[in-house]
């Protein structure tokens, strides 16, 4: 997945639904303004729940025509401080409890 600091949320690419157990005929249809342009992306009634950096993190189950997965700013960002040396090519996530 990739760290996004310009997406609202989380997001996966619309073929994870299936394998996700997500239906999206059963998903809210919403355009949305993206970087590249305007999209549908479908919303899901229920968090994704992940493990990142040994933490539970309940991802939103949006799903849109994108290539990888994105973590966003209303769920990820919102359980860690993210941290990025590009001269090291480094990420670190704190978790913001631990601040």
């Amino acid at each position: 997945m990739l760290v996004d600091s310009g997406a609202d949320c989380s997001c996966f690419p619309e073929g994870f639904a299936e394998v996700l157990g997500v239906d999206l005929n059963s998903c809210e249809a919403n355009a949305v303004h993206t970087g590249n342009g305007l999209a549908t992306h479908y919303c899901g009634a229920e968090p994704i729940p992940a493990i990142i950096a040994e933490r539970k993190v309940l991802l939103s189950a949006n799903f849109g025509p994108i290539g990888v997965p994105v973590l966003g700013r209303d769920d990820f960002f919102s359980v860690f401080l993210v941290e990025i040396n590009h001269l090291d090519r480094t990420v670190v996530l704190t978790p913001h409890d631990l601040r």
